[in-house]
């Protein structure tokens, strides 16, 4: 019981972490040290909370939708923060929902139809764009104070549509793949599926 409460205390830190770094952002933009400590603590309680859960049996359904839960926040909160400071296209924020939802409902789907007992099943593209989500404000940040407007501009928008056509890909590869097992109309190990 106590790991599950540090699990979901580094969690939580997430999120309060992600607000202090939209505050500093905006507020002190010019404080690219402490920016990059902030996101740098951000990615290290991504890594913990998932690790230790996993490591002291402290892995529950609720503490995995908590943790997509902080992630999305992150995501949306400082991808939304580079969106109002005129950083990143405003169309990202649909892709970032719409691969959001895709990912719960054909998990949701996955989880109904198969002998899986896990709460989220990924696969590989949709983990590297989950990736790509979580760095991509930073980046385009960090692009954004190094680099002239005009290779602003093209830099991020560039990686904005990598990462949207990686999401499409993805997408299309998880839906296909519920379609193939309502056709099977079987329970069928979903492992065969997403790797």
């Amino acid at each position: 019981m106590r790991y599950k409460i540090l699990v979901n205390a580094i969690t939580s830190s997430r999120i309060l972490l992600t607000i202090a770094m939209a505050y500093v952002i905006l507020k002190h933009g010019n404080i690219l040290i402490l920016s990059t400590l902030l996101y740098m603590l951000i990615c290290l309680t991504d890594h913990l909370d998932g690790r230790l859960a996993r490591r002291f049996s402290a892995v529950s359904c609720k503490g995995a939708i908590f943790d997509v839960v902080a992630d999305l926040f992150f995501i949306t909160g400082i991808t939304g923060t580079m969106i109002y400071l005129g950083i990143m296209p405003d169309w990202f924020l649909l892709v970032i929902g719409v691969k959001f939802v895709e990912f719960i409902g054909t998990s949701c789907y996955f989880r109904k139809t198969s002998s899986s007992e896990d709460v989220f099943i990924s696969d590989k593209i949709g983990r590297s764009v989950a990736a790509m989500f979580y760095v991509m404000p930073y980046v385009s940040f960090i692009v954004f104070k190094i680099a002239s407007v005009e290779w602003n501009i093209i830099i991020i928008n560039t990686l904005c549509f990598i990462i949207t056509a990686l999401s499409m890909i993805s997408s299309t590869f998880r839906v296909k793949s519920c379609l193939v097992l309502t056709e099977n109309s079987k329970k069928i190990d979903i492992q065969t599926f997403v790797r």
